[in-house]
Parts: structure tokens; sequence; C-alpha cells
């Protein structure tokens, strides 16, 4: 069973309805953990620091037993853990994220480019779009390789002002990465083994997995999303910023433990609460969108009322990142939950699952 022993004996301290988390339990493993929807899923949920539910559903293509501690691929959350480093250098008072991209990287200039902020990375309001970027590649430079991505953003003009619409862009996310670099004079996973994962006891979190844990690294079926990327060795060792991050369902709850601590774990503090209520805030409160997609905090998915895929049953204030191949980390203040979950979903997949958990999750709380 998946609710843990503190769960089932602090169920009214907790404010949680067992039947309810029974019920998860009881439809992930029957409906959702199969060969069209979930090869894998581990999640980890805390309530007021209490873990009250810790399941492990599915299968491993390598002869590692599954765990808590299996390394997955966190793809886009390593975004939120780029901006947390950064926070921590503006702490020391190395970098503003209110500064000009130019004052680190002074090739950041004309065209519009000297009107994009730190900040506008982190909020994917710097004013660029992919497709326009492509499209540019495409018609202009002739030439789709990586090289002329980053010479397209150099050369083209800014297509409109930053922060007047929000368009998510992970190229950011390098140029905030190679800030991190240079004035930290470390690579980034030197620089956040001592400053983040270190502190809190991250040990299985790395974007350079050490080749004495690649066997701990989960093995993808060959039908599933990103496998044959995924599964490469190449992937172990990637330090993308926008999507390289290694980590376990373990370890990520540590970190979301820490940003609904207001930046303290387990008596130690990383970052202050002034940066952490800084990072979770709706900095895009201004922007208009449709389908309320605009909201975004320094690095993390705002809620607000947001009609998304993450449950629409969660506080405004929530804070939450997904990433490709089907990993989230999630922190509900107002509710006293975090949640870590690594998954491996399928091809062939089109079901919400992590929104429907989420949902389940939500109606458990009393």
């Amino acid at each position: 069973m998946s609710i843990t022993k503190i769960g089932l004996e602090n169920s009214a301290r907790l404010n949680i309805n067992i039947k309810q988390l029974l019920r998860m339990d009881k439809v992930i493993k029957e409906n959702f953990v199969n060969d069209k929807e979930r090869q894998t899923i581990i999640i980890k949920i805390n309530r007021y620091g209490s873990l009250i539910y810790e399941g492990i559903y599915g299968t491993n293509c390598k002869t590692e037993k599954l765990g808590t501690d299996t390394i997955f691929c966190m793809q886009s959350i390593t975004k939120p853990v780029i901006a947390t480093l950064l926070l921590i250098l503006q702490e020391e008072g190395l970098v503003d994220v209110t500064d000009p991209v130019k004052c680190y990287l002074p090739e950041f200039d004309g065209g519009g480019k000297e009107n994009i902020h730190l900040w506008h990375f982190l909020t994917h309001t710097s004013g660029y779009n992919n497709d326009e970027i492509h499209e540019y590649m495409e018609n202009v430079l002739k030439d789709t390789s990586d090289d002329a991505y980053c010479k397209a953003i150099l050369e083209m003009p800014l297509p409109r002002k930053p922060h007047k619409a929000m368009s998510y862009f992970g190229f950011g996310f390098e140029k905030i990465k190679e800030i991190i670099e240079n004035i930290s004079g470390e690579n980034i996973d030197k620089y956040a083994r001592k400053r983040l994962f270190e502190p809190l006891g991250m040990n299985d979190t790395h974007w350079v997995v050490p080749k004495d844990k690649w066997h701990k690294i989960i093995g993808r079926h060959e039908n599933s999303w990103g496998s044959s990327w995924l599964n490469s060795e190449e992937s172990y060792v990637s330090q993308s910023a926008s999507s390289g991050l290694k980590s376990t369902a373990d370890d990520m709850l540590k970190y979301c433990e820490m940003v609904i601590g207001e930046g303290r774990y387990n008596d130690m503090r990383v970052m202050s609460r002034a940066s952490v209520r800084a990072m979770v805030a709706d900095h895009n409160e201004t922007i208009e969108d449709e389908w309320e997609w605009g909201s975004w905090s320094l690095g993390w998915n705002y809620h607000g009322n947001k009609k998304d895929d993450s449950s629409i049953l969660r506080s405004a204030g929530a804070v939450c990142h997904n990433g490709g191949g089907a990993t989230k980390i999630y922190v509900d203040k107002e509710e006293g939950l975090t949640m870590s979950l690594c998954s491996v979903n399928m091809n062939d997949s089109s079901v919400n699952v992590i929104g429907r958990i989420l949902n389940m999750l939500y109606a458990a709380l009393e």
C-alpha cells in the first residue's frame, strides 16, 4: 500500500481522507500503469512536512529495482533549479535579476535586445518566440543547426518588447546558466552541488551523472516518449540548463520542502525567505492570456486562475513545473502540500495522467 504509516496513523491531524488516497492508489495501479499510458510512476507526497504517500508502480527496463532513489532526467524541471541558483547568487551581491542581460553578456545589445532583463528570461517574457526564430533560420540563414539558432537570436531584431506576452523559451535559461558559471567561476554541477544539493542532502542529483550511478538511471521502453535520447549516455551527461538535470523523487521532494519552508529544510537555510517569496510570486500578472497561460513565477509555473493540465483544484498561489517525459514537482503552501513525481510516458498516451492524480489528491485533503 502506498499510503505511509505516518499518513495512516495521523490522518486526522494531517487532514487527509484515507479512503480517497486508497482510491488514488487503486486507479494508478489499474488505469495508469500499462503499455499505453505509463511504463513507470514513482510518486512522493508530503503534507505539513509529513510523508503521507509513497508509490512505486510499473517496471524498469534495466535489472535495477525501482525505488524512490531511481534517477530520472528531469527535463524542464531543470529551469526552476537554475532560477534558484541565480537567486542565491543575487543574495551574495554578485548579480541582480533586474539588470539587463547585456550587463553580463555584452553581445545581447541592439535590435531591442538591450531591453531584455534577466527576469524576463525567468518568466518567459523576453520577447522571443521560438517559431519566429526558426522562421528566421529557415528563410534568412538557410540553416537550422544549433549554431544557427544562437546566431539567429543575436542577429534578428527582437520581435516585440519584453514583458508584453509570454512565450515559453528555454534558450533564456541557457544564457542564465552561462551567467551563473561566469560569475561563480565554476561549472553548473559544481556550483549547484556546493550551494544547493549538498546542503539539502540531494545526493543523487546531477547534470553529469557519475558513471558509477548510471545503473540507477531508469531504463525506458523503446516505445516510450523520447527513449532514444533519454536512454543515451549523451543524455546522462547533458549539462543543458533547460532540460539536463537528473534527479530522483527523493531528492526533488527535499527541494520542494525547501521551497515550502521558504528557504529552510531540516534546520538548514539555503536561501532567504525573501528570495523564495519573490521566486514563487506571479511576475506576469499584467499579461492577459485567453487560456490563463501567462501567469508565471521566476522559473516556476504559477497557478493563478489557469485552466491547464495541473489540476483546477489547486490553490491560486500553488507553483509547479512539468518535465518532458512526465516528471513533475509541486508546491502548494496554502494546503501544506509538496509532491515529486517521476514517470515514463508511452508514445500512445492520450490521458492527462498527472492532472488526474492531482485531482484525486486534492479530493483527499480535508
